[in-house]
């Protein structure tokens, strides 16, 4: 177990790179978990990777998950958009992780979360959200923190700018409900600037009851007896 129990957030990268051996390594060394999206990777690598031994360490990953007691988190907090080239897979796998990360440092303000990764755009990109108590590191990095007690610079760093005592990760459950979206934009520290979420809806029936009248009719929700207008005489409030 590290000194200071950090929570590892790994990236399919990382996850396919070692095998059994570095995996209960990893467990040991801090409390360890895979986002629900990269458990999705994982799943489908074992179905039609390209390459045979990524298949292989794939099917292994998942055959050993349950003895390695990775929890699979489910946490996402919504966090603004840089890859241009969104669409692609793995890009759509970035974002997932860094929403999930950055949703863990929130659940988890005194403790260190790190996100493992082989790929360095997503390294950058989770430094750049500049978040107190997360920060992101190679595998290489990873593998020399756990067996020869040096810290990366990203973990110093860090570490530096918690409050003391640092608190150990708490062990997670699997699959913990995910907060509601809470956006951050890059380089904000962490803090909310008061964006809307793609998909957020506002509160327009309470907001606007009058302008909204003639949509609110026309909504299944307008025959819900407790929602009904304000004004109709058999309101129940």
């Amino acid at each position: 177990m590290a000194e200071i129990s950090p929570l590892l957030v790994f990236d399919s990268s990382a996850i396919l790179a070692r095998r059994l051996a570095r995996w209960q390594e990893w467990a040991r060394f801090g409390v360890c978990v895979l986002p629900q999206a990269v458990l999705a990777e994982l799943e489908r690598l074992a179905r039609e990777a390209i390459e045979p031994q990524e298949e292989s360490t794939a099917r292994a990953s998942l055959r050993h998950q349950p003895s390695l007691g990775f929890a699979i988190s489910a946490a996402r907090t919504w966090v603004e958009e840089v890859n241009a080239s969104g669409h692609s897979l793995r890009a759509r796998l970035e974002q997932a992780v860094a929403e999930c990360a950055y949703a863990l440092a929130q659940q988890q303000p005194g403790s260190l979360v790190v996100v493992v990764s082989n790929d360095r755009p997503l390294v950058g990109r989770i430094q750049e959200l500049g978040v107190s108590n997360l920060c992101a590191i190679s595998l290489a990095e990873l593998n020399r923190w756990v067996r020869q007690q040096q810290r990366p610079q990203a973990v110093a760093r860090a570490l530096g700018r918690l409050p003391r005592p640092l608190l150990p990760a708490t062990p997670l459950s699997s699959c913990p409900s995910a907060r509601p979206p809470s956006p951050v934009s890059q380089g904000s520290r962490g803090s909310p600037l008061g964006l809307t979420p793609a998909g957020y809806k506002r509160p327009w029936r309470w907001l606007d009851p009058k302008g909204s009248e003639g949509l609110w009719r026309q909504l299944p929700l307008s025959r819900i007896p407790w929602l009904r207008d304000r004004s109709s005489p058999n309101r129940a409030y």
